[in-house]
């Protein structure tokens, strides 16, 4: 996915059946299961969880955002 610098980035998770908590990680590292992530002003799960979504919102894009995300 790409983004510019300053846009708003939404990555896209869908879980049936969810058998624990979903999480997203960012280079290995959880940023926790809250919807709105401590330690990440910028960064905030999004989504019906009732429907399963679990969608990642970065708000104000910088390059420090450069990773590999996992849900």
């Amino acid at each position: 996915m790409t983004v510019r610098a300053g846009a708003t980035a939404l990555l896209k998770c869908e879980v049936l059946r969810a058998s624990g908590t979903v999480q997203w990680v960012k280079d290995g590292l959880l940023l926790g299961p809250q919807r709105l992530l401590p330690g990440y002003p910028r960064y905030s799960m999004t989504g019906e969880q009732q429907k399963g979504q679990y969608h990642l919102q970065i708000r104000d894009v910088t390059l420090e955002d450069d990773a590999s995300y996992e849900c």
